[in-house]
C-alpha cells in the first residue's frame, strides 16, 4: 500500500495497467487492508478484475483469500 502511494503522481500521470497480489492478512500486518486498498486505487479511477476477467466490484471479494487482481484506470 505505501508503495502505490509513493507512486501516486506516477499513477496519476501514466494510469499503469497494474497486476496484484493481495492478501488481506499481510496488509493488516502493516496497517493496511484489502478495503483500503480497494478503496484507495477506485477513488484514483482503477477498476479490478480477477485473472479471468472477472470484474471485482466490493471490496470483500479482495478480503476473502488471497488473490491475484488486474487493475486499469478507466
Amino acid at each position: 500500500m505505501e508503495i502505490l502511494k509513493g507512486a501516486e503522481r506516477t499513477l496519476q500521470k501514466f494510469k499503469p495497467k497494474l497486476f496484484l497480489e493481495v492478501n488481506n492478512i499481510f496488509l493488516e500486518n502493516f496497517g493496511s487492508s484489502a478495503a483500503n486498498l480497494f478503496n484507495w486505487l477506485s477513488q484514483r479511477g482503477y477498476v479490478f478484475f480477477d485473472t479471468h476477467g472477472k470484474a471485482i466490484t466490493d471490496h470483500v471479494q479482495l478480503m476473502q483469500r488471497q488473490l491475484d487482481v488486474f487493475a486499469k484506470c478507466t
